[in-house]
């Protein structure tokens, strides 16, 4: 998911409705995915006053694991699904 400096609200709110859409239909048994959903876009946003960079998040659930790639150098969000090692 691109979001570029600048990218119009349309642009912003289709990507939201992707990741959103993807987080619920991989793990349909997390029980709280808008608030999630928010809470990973509000630290990608938060990054734009700190330091350049990739940070990465696992959330683990019991057979799975999702991994979100924050790169502020490329502005963009990569949510990705594992299976639990």
């Amino acid at each position: 998911l691109i979001y570029p400096q600048g990218i119009d609200r349309p642009s912003a709110e289709l990507n939201n409705a992707m990741m959103s859409r993807f987080l619920k239909n991989a793990a349909p048994e997390f029980p709280d995915w808008n608030n999630r959903t928010k809470e990973i876009l509000n630290k990608f946003y938060s990054m734009e006053t700190g330091v350049q960079g990739v940070t990465r998040e696992d959330i683990e659930l019991s057979n799975k694991v999702i991994q979100i790639l924050y790169d502020k150098n490329l502005d963009y969000i990569v949510v990705t699904l594992k299976p639990q090692p």
